[in-house]
């Protein structure tokens, strides 16, 4: 008589401790990388929101290489770099747009207002504080020193005038777009990124907020108008 062999069951699918087990190591995995991979895209925000910047600087010693050296008002009136009010045609209406022909530079990608600009330019630079300053590009004193571009935070609806500080308060504010820091244009063409260091530079309060004692706003003002 032959016996019947029985072939042995295989396999086909996870026991639920295997299964619960490759979904630990999954959301460990994951817990590793998302950070990781959060902040490269982040830099990858930050550069190109400096390559933003580094157009509208191109743009603007662009102009005042064609006007003697004159400087483009950093005001928000008639005839300056941008016009007041947060629309397109604030930005198409300034003086810098003609040699920029695209919206988009004025803008931070890493910006949380909506606004169409995340950029001032400099008070003392043929702005509210040119009196004390220049109207000229051979008026700067250090060009490799001085600031143009700044991100600022104006929780107004728009950025309003140029940006001004002192050592004693934030009159206007950084916006901390870059996770702990900034991006910062200067006169001779060159481009910063700050990390900041002083903790009531994070957790914006608005316009006018008081930086004394704060290294950042020492940082900033230090390069506003340098000697």
């Amino acid at each position: 008589m032959t016996g019947t062999m029985l072939k042995p069951r295989l396999k086909t699918g996870f026991t639920l401790i295997e299964l619960l087990v490759v979904i630990s190591i999954i959301a460990i995995l994951m817990s590793l990388l998302l950070p990781s991979t959060g902040r490269v895209f982040q830099r990858a925000k930050r550069v190109q929101c400096m390559n933003n910047m580094r157009n509208l600087q191109a743009a603007y010693l662009n102009y005042a290489q064609g006007r003697n050296g004159d400087l483009a008002s950093a005001n928000t009136t008639l005839n300056a770099w941008v016009l007041d009010g947060n629309t397109v045609a604030a930005i198409t209406n300034g003086v810098l747009y003609e040699y920029i022909k695209d919206i988009r530079p004025y803008r931070c990608p890493s910006s949380l207002l909506h606004l169409y600009r995340s950029f001032s330019i400099n008070g003392y630079l043929n702005g509210e504080w040119a009196s004390s300053g220049t109207r000229t590009f051979t008026g700067i004193r250090n060009p490799a020193r001085t600031t143009v571009f700044i991100e600022e935070c104006d929780l107004r609806g728009y950025l309003m005038g140029s940006f001004i500080a002192n050592s004693g308060s934030w009159i206007d504010y950084v916006a901390v777009n870059h996770l702990n820091g900034d991006n910062f244009s200067f006169a001779d063409g060159h481009m910063e990124y700050r990390t900041y260091v002083s903790a009531d530079t994070y957790g914006i309060t608005g316009h006018g907020a008081g930086g004394k004692n704060n290294a950042d706003l020492q940082w900033v003002t230090d390069r506003m108008w340098p000697k």
